[in-house]
């Protein structure tokens, strides 16, 4: 037989009971108690029931208050360590930016909690001693025996202790709305809902569009005509978005197989005229919906104005949405360093995105080609959000540049030189012909499903076969002369040197008469440390004495006059 001792020792435990009334279920006789307002039916989902139980049995603290959370809303929460929180949208993961969102559904966890009171209710052996003291309650007063006496009793002390409980719980509600305890709810599920950032958009083959998500692959070409060898080919499959898959960018663009885009064809046909070109453009830009820039590429866009490269590069920007960001000039050019502690948010917003659009580089402001290499080349970089934590990542993104100069490059190696696509855009569209930009990228906005179906084209050619065979030799040859234009030091050393065995130049006389050629060509000379590096580069060996010469060599006799003055003296 249950004791007295036993029933209490079990009444300061609040319980979800199997049995709360289910969504067409009316209360119990004390709902009112519950806190369900009474004499009246109170519905909810069944799912919802289910975590209403499930909560009514969590403690009263700010750990459980983290656990009720998760239970309410953690299947669309997520905490990316040491940063920040993640919302579910129904296509993607988005940052919850000063963690708005997850605040409002930690303040609105506490009407949840009020509910909570519905499912808190005896069980076990209390539930059967209700049962049998309500059954007491039904006989006459007069014909109740001791034992039914000591039962009813025994059930208003279980039913106190309910009232109590509830009324705990009402009390707890209301203190978790205080900012403290949110405050410290949202520090605890931190960790209980916490994922690496290296599991973000960890697929590189997967693009996240409005409607769904495209999962790109290479499979073997079942078409191969030759039965000794492999063939791959690009291949595509269309399906619906997936929590799971842990994807944060989502492109500005729903999938449409039958599409088409005859203005952005028409346009690109203007601009670009010979098919071989755009074939490329095509490959490149669709080479951009992948992550992780393994051809190592930058493009740079060149040609002065109404020639629609800016266009086409804010286009495909805009399309690609979360995808791309624009980063400006100062991150990539300019002779600036910048301090180890200080905040970079222009690099943190390079994570996982794959097209970086960088602003038109001042005239005359070289490239940080060390830079360069780094962020095209899969190096990991460091970067931190302001007021954040510093964190590392491998960049994704493929570098997109446009100016009506050329880049300024210094760099003679090939890790630089390599790396550089040069696209000239030199087709002019006449004054009577020209749009407004923002009318033609609005045209271009209504054919996006259509222009996604170029990129995915694009997509599948360097799947199957890469991008250096659609490089055109055009390219390839505006890229090797202006290198040798950029190479400063060696065409000096070609027009002013030659050599000479046991003959040695005075290294002033033949820096000062490299500025001075640099001058007359309307060129700006590099910084004699450079040059003298670049000397050492090119084969030319340096002797030390009380003055440092250039062996094997001499100024030629035939210099131009400007630059006589000076090798005379430097003698």
């Amino acid at each position: 037989m249950t004791t007295e001792t036993d029933i209490k020792s079990t009444m300061d435990k609040a319980e979800p009971v199997e049995d709360v009334p289910g969504p067409e279920a009316a209360p119990p006789d004390d709902a009112a108690d519950a806190g369900a307002g009474g004499g009246g039916s109170f519905r909810l989902p069944p799912a919802d029931w289910d975590k209403l139980k499930r909560c009514a049995g969590l403690d009263q603290n700010d750990r459980d208050n983290a656990r009720r959370l998760d239970e309410w809303s953690g299947e669309n929460l997520m905490f990316v360590q040491g940063h920040q929180w993640l919302v579910w949208t129904g296509t993607h993961w988005k940052r919850d930016e000063g963690s708005l969102t997850v605040a409002k559904l930690a303040q609105d966890l506490v009407d949840r909690i009020k509910l909570e009171p519905l499912a808190i209710f005896p069980v076990g052996e209390n539930k059967k001693l209700l049962a049998s003291a309500d059954a007491a309650l039904e006989k006459d007063p007069d014909a109740r025996t001791p034992e039914e006496v000591r039962l009813i009793r025994l059930g208003e002390e279980i039913r106190a202790s309910l009232k109590k409980q509830r009324q705990q719980r009402r009390n707890f509600a209301v203190s978790s709305g205080n900012a403290t305890r949110t405050a410290a709810m949202l520090r605890q599920a931190e960790s209980q809902k916490s994922v690496d950032q290296d599991r973000l958009d960890a697929d590189p083959m997967a693009f996240n569009v409005l409607n769904g998500t495209l999962e790109f692959a290479r499979i073997e070409d079942a078409e191969n005509p030759d039965p000794d060898s492999v063939r791959l080919k690009g291949d595509v499959a269309f399906r619906a978005h997936r929590r799971e898959d842990l994807m944060t960018k989502c492109a500005d663009v729903a999938y449409e197989p039958d599409a088409t885009c005859p203005q952005f064809d028409a346009f690109l046909a203007r601009v670009v005229p010979k098919p071989h070109m755009r074939r490329f453009l095509q490959v490149f830009w669709g080479y951009c919906l992948m992550g992780g820039n393994g051809e190592q590429k930058l493009l740079y866009n060149y040609g002065s104005g109404a020639n629609g490269k800016s266009l086409m590069v804010d286009s495909m920007r805009e399309l690609l949405g979360d995808y791309a960001a624009t980063v400006s000039s100062e991150t990539i050019a300019g002779e600036g360093q910048r301090q180890s502690q200080q905040a970079s948010p222009d690099l943190a917003r390079l994570f996982n995105v794959r097209l970086a659009s960088i602003d038109e580089l001042p005239r005359g402001t070289p490239l940080k080609e060390s830079f360069v290499k780094q962020v095209s080349g899969g190096t990991p970089i460091l970067a931190r959000h302001l007021l954040k934590e510093f964190f590392e990542f491998t960049p994704q993104f493929v570098p997109v540049m446009t100016g009506n100069d050329m880049p300024e490059i210094f760099g003679t190696d090939d890790g630089i030189w390599r790396r550089l696509l040069l696209m000239h855009w030199d087709v002019r569209i006449p004054d009577e012909e020209q749009v407004p930009i923002e009318d033609m990228k609005a045209r271009f906005a209504a054919e996006r499903p259509g222009i996604l179906n170029w990129l995915i084209g694009g997509a599948l050619e360097w799947l199957a076969n890469g991008l250096t065979p659609h490089i055109p030799a055009e390219v390839r040859q505006f890229v090797d002369e202006y290198r040798k234009d950029k190479d400063l030091v060696g065409e000096f050393a070609k027009v002013c040197l030659e050599a000479m065995p046991d003959h040695r130049e005075p290294a002033k006389a033949l820096y000062d008469n490299f500025v001075l050629w640099c001058e007359h060509n309307a060129l700006r000379p590099f910084k004699q440390t450079y040059f003298g590096t670049r000397m050492g580069q090119l084969g030319w060996a340096k002797e030390r004495s009380s003055t440092v010469y250039y062996k094997d060599c001499r100024l030629r006799d035939d210099l131009p006059h400007y630059a006589q003055a000076s090798q005379n003296a430097g003698r």
